[in-house]
């Protein structure tokens, strides 16, 4: 790695020492202007109706995630809503720092627009690049103004805070060598990194085939096989039974939720009680949401499921995910409990369930938010080898299957990590002259 001959101190921990013949000024001093933004009264339609001027929100980055630039939003303002506010017109270039709630995070405009006030502004000129400023607010400027944020509703930084903020300022002929260089250094580090997270998508779909091919066809690659007439089980092997869960479990119930209000239900509790949070993906519940006081049982404010049944989300965001539970435990009403009959190996049920965390979301019925309840639960089939020993042998093979798979899953979000850590250290270094960029 070339570094420069001689450094000197910045005056800043985050930037350290600097090249000698760069200088730190403030971004009041590199920027043209900083400028923050405003939102037009909401109940004025002469602000919004037929509006033009691209009006972004910190929301509006969800739509531009991976991408440097903007240059669109959901809502426009008109003419008239940016005059009558603090939103101000902000040129093609300008770096775009969102200074609330998620503090810190940069793009660059891409077409004239307008921001509200969960924005920081920074208008480069003919001093400063924008593109090296962009730089330096996501490796590094933006993690200092997360730590120095102050508010008591909600964190943000103040316009008089950031313009006093220091940067480091290389003569402009080195400025566009360095965003040069991190330009094509950083595409190719996310083009790996785009290629990591395509082997994480195609590993899920392999997961999900292994575990759909044997929960639905069993092992044994010869059987011979029938026709289950329901799209997402497709055929089975002919020996096995088709079955509504209903007819293969004990009861199928939903939780309860003791009154908040007492307070001694939650005192020192004991009982684990789950809720759609505690689920993570993973076959077992281990994360409960809340320990509960046996009292709330006792007092009839409180249902408990014996160990080994299998809870099934009916509602929200997060429908249809499940997991077995291997203690006596209880869950609030949002949970549909399955305790299946003793025909049924609950880890072979469980697997079974995982195919239909894709599926429910789609046949759920829709109000304000999805919903399946614990009827509609016991109608859904599942097909099941009526020997127990084929079930385990089936849930042994899933497990050993599942491990191997979350290892190799696990490597590659490490591998992720590191890249993006080398990513965000490489663009320290040549942003404040550790690494020298020449443009030859």
């Amino acid at each position: 790695m070339k570094t420069y001959s001689a450094y000197k101190e910045s005056g800043e921990d985050w930037m350290g020492s600097v090249p000698e013949h760069w200088r730190v000024e403030r971004l009041k001093d590199v920027c043209e202007d900083v400028l923050g933004g405003g939102t037009p009264k909401t109940g004025d339609e002469r602000y919004w109706d037929e509006g033009d001027i691209i009006w972004v929100t910190p929301t509006d980055y969800q739509d531009f995630e991976g991408q440097e630039t903007i240059d669109d939003s959901k809502l426009k303002i008109t003419k008239l809503g940016m005059t009558s506010s603090a939103a101000r017109l902000l040129p093609i270039g300008t770096v775009l720092m969102t200074s609330r709630a998620s503090i810190g995070d940069a793009k660059i405009s891409s077409a004239p627009l307008t921001t509200n006030q969960g924005f920081m502004n920074f208008v480069c000129g003919t001093k400063y690049q924008n593109k090296f400023l962009f730089y330096i607010i996501n490796s590094s400027l933006g993690y200092i103004f997360k730590n120095i944020a102050t508010g008591t509703t909600y964190l943000e930084i103040s316009k008089r805070v950031a313009k006093q903020e220091k940067v480091p300022l290389p003569p402009y002929t080195e400025q566009t060598a360095i965003t040069v260089y991190l330009d094509k250094a950083t595409a190719d580090i996310d083009t790996v990194i785009k290629l990591k997270n395509e082997q994480l998508d195609k590993l899920d779909d392999y997961k999900k085939s292994i575990l759909h091919e044997a929960v639905t066809k069993g092992l044994n690659k010869k059987v011979e096989l029938t026709d289950s007439n329901i799209d997402w089980i497709g055929k089975y092997p002919k020996h096995w039974k088709l079955m509504r869960l209903k007819d293969c479990s004990d009861y199928i119930q939903t939780g309860s939720t003791p009154p908040t209000s007492v307070s001694e239900y939650y005192e020192n509790g004991t009982i684990e009680w789950f809720s759609p949070p505690s689920f993570e993906g993973e076959l077992e519940l281990t994360n409960p949401a809340k320990l509960i006081n046996e009292k709330a049982y006792t007092d009839g404010e409180l249902k408990m499921f014996p160990a080994n049944s299998v809870f099934l989300i009916g509602i929200g965001g997060t429908i249809g995910k499940s997991a077995i539970i291997r203690k006596p435990s209880s869950c609030n009403q949002q949970l549909n409990v399955i305790k299946p009959d003793c025909r049924i190996e609950v880890d072979f049920l469980a697997f079974f369930m995982k195919i239909y965390e894709d599926v429910i979301i789609n046949i759920a019925q829709f109000t304000t938010l999805p919903i399946f309840n614990q009827t509609k639960t016991g109608l859904l089939h599942i097909v099941v080898p009526p020997q127990k020993k084929e079930q385990k042998e089936i849930a042994e093979f899933l497990y050993s299957t599942m491990k191997k798979i979350k290892s190799e899953r696990e490597l590659i979000e490490q591998q992720i990590e590191k890249l993006k850590e080398y990513r965000k250290a490489l663009i320290h270094e040549c942003v404040t002259g550790k690494r020298k960029v020449t443009s030859d």
